[in-house]
Parts: structure tokens; C-alpha cells; sequence
């Protein structure tokens, strides 16, 4: 099944709400959904309970105004299973949840999940877990009571190429187990697992650009990246374009649009006045009755 593209205007669950019963999605896909207050994909209500296996999620990259208020791409306020999910997060906003799942005792049961932010947002996550006490000891357990990611950018004037991302997985023969008996011993955790949580490095932000949820050329400068991580600008020559940082094929396709050149010309000659110098495009105009002042050329092969 594949889901792409729904916005809920008003309500809970871009693309499916589960209020009552129980639903198993398997072997999914949900891109660009949104809603306007709970669950940009999926809403799981109190009395809900979903089981999700082997399903990908993307959030839409369009502007933040198509954002859940939390959850933009899933909110759970019941019962869930999470096993074989990746969540590719396209756009974000700090203090938005990515994911938030808030329940009643041991309600969420995470095994298998892959979570991505955008470049230059670092992954956060909180969560909680309540202990169970029965005759023989104190219990603990993996499953969780709340769980959220959050994906938040660098701080004003700071900036980072990485991307910060979870790859947590894990393998348990025991849905819980006594942390502490009434004997006193301890018994060794009923569970093994892989847990990688990929933080971000933010650095100061360069000369000739601006640095707020990103890192942009400011007017007159264009951009390049330096040693894989580190991005620097410099004047743009008399006769160019003004720059920003863009992929090389978008690069191609903006000037080609603004310019009135087909775009395979455009790629493929230089009589157009396109030329690669590193990994940076520079558009010259050189036919300056098809020039328009205002065009945005832009450059930075990421």
C-alpha cells in the first residue's frame, strides 16, 4: 500500500486515523502526508492499537506551514507495535515531534526503526518507561510508556552538513524481566540490540553566508564545499550571476527556466555560458537582451 500526498485540512491523521480495533499495515509506504493539528501519516487514538512492519515514512518537504502541530508523521495516543520502520524526515521544525507516542502502561513496543533528519537538524529523543512490581521482584521491560523524536536545526549562526539519525534495533527472548528480586540479585537483561544514535557538529557560520535552519550565500557571494563538511563563499565576479547553494541538475534547471535556453544546451554547452569550475556552476550572461536582473543562478554540487 502506498499513501502520498494527503492533507488533512482539519483533524488528526493525514492519511489514516485508527480510532477503534486493531490494524496491521505491512510492507507500506506513506510519503507527503499532513495534517493540520495530530499525525501527518497516522493518528492511533486511545482505544487504537496499530502493528506497523516493514513500512517507510516520509514527511513532505514543503513549507512549514503543511506541519502537524506534533507528529508530523505519526501520533499515538494507544496501543503500538513498531518493527522494520524507517522514517525519512524531508523538513523540520524545532520543537516539533517527528514521532510522539504517549500511552497508558508499557504501550509502545519499539524492535526495529530507522530515523533520518535533514542536513544540518540533529536527532533528539525522549522517553519513558514505568517499572511494574509484582510478589517476586521489580520488573523492567524495553517497551515505553512515551517515546518522541524531535529533529532540530543548529543554533542561530551555526551550520552543519551531517544529518543526525537513529539506527536502533533490538533482540529480546523476554517482553520483561526482574531488575531487582526480593533475594537481592540481579539477573542479566533478557535482551541484545544495536543502538546508534548519530549526533551532529555545528560550526561557526562563514563569512559571505547566513546561517538560520541551514546555510545560505547572503547577496553577491556565491558557495562551495571545502574538505567534505566545510562550506566557504566569495564575491561573485562582475558579470555573474548571484548564488546560492543548490544542487548541480537544479542548478541547470532554474537558469535554464529563467534564461529562456533549453535545458540540454544549457548542460552540455558553454556558448550559453554555463562552465564547471570544481564543483561549483557559474551561469555568465553573456547575451544580455535574454538576461533577466533578477535571476537567482545557483550553484554547490552537495
Amino acid at each position: 500500500m502506498m499513501l502520498k500526498g494527503v492533507v488533512m485540512m482539519v483533524g488528526k491523521g493525514g492519511a489514516m486515523r485508527i480510532q477503534l480495533g486493531n490494524v496491521t499495515l505491512l510492507n507500506s509506504i506513506f510519503v507527503n502526508n499532513s495534517a493540520r493539528l495530530l499525525g501527518g501519516s497516522v493518528f492511533v487514538d486511545i482505544d487504537g492499537v496499530l502493528n506497523v512492519s516493514g513500512t517507510h515514512f516520509e514527511n513532505s518537504p514543503a513549507s512549514k506551514s503543511t506541519h502537524a502541530l506534533q507528529g508530523d508523521i505519526v501520533y499515538s495516543d494507544g496501543r503500538l507495535i513498531v518493527d522494520d520502520v524507517s522514517m525519512v524526515v524531508r523538513s523540520a521544525s524545532n520543537g516539533l515531534s517527528v514521532f510522539r507516542h504517549s500511552g497508558n502502561h508499557w504501550s509502545l513496543i519499539v524492535t526495529n526503526v530507522w530515523v533520518q533528519c535533514p542536513v544540518g537538524y540533529d536527532l533528539r529523543t525522549t522517553n519513558s518507561s514505568a517499572y511494574g512490581v509484582n510478589q517476586d521482584g521489580l520488573r523492567r521491560s524495553y517497551k515505553l510508556d512515551q517515546l518522541a523524536y524531535f529533529c532540530e536545526s543548529c543554533a542561530r549562526n551555526k551550520y552543519s552538513l551531517d544529518y543526525g539519525f537513529l539506527n536502533y534495533t533490538i533482540i529480546s527472548h523476554e517482553p520483561e524481566y526482574f531488575a531487582l528480586l526480593i533475594n537481592g540479585s540481579t539477573p542479566k537483561p533478557a535482551y541484545t540490540g544495536v543502538f546508534v544514535h548519530h549526533k551532529i557538529r555545528c560550526s561557526d557560520c562563514p563569512h559571505g553566508g547566513q546561517c538560520v535552519h541551514g546555510i545560505t550565500p547572503v547577496h553577491g557571494f556565491w558557495g562551495y564545499v571545502s574538505n567534505v563538511s566545510v562550506v566557504r563563499f566569495q564575491h561573485c565576479p562582475k558579470g555573474y550571476c548571484r548564488s546560492i547553494l543548490m544542487t548541480f541538475t537544479e542548478t541547470v534547471e532554474h537558469c535554464s527556466e529563467r534564461l529562456g535556453y533549453p535545458r540540454d544546451w544549457v548542460c552540455s554547452s558553454k556558448k550559453y555560458g554555463l562552465r564547471r569550475y570544481s564543483d561549483n556552476v557559474h551561469l555568465r550572461v553573456h547575451d544580455q537582451s535574454k538576461a533577466d536582473k533578477d535571476v537567482t543562478c545557483r550553484s554547490w554540487n552537495q
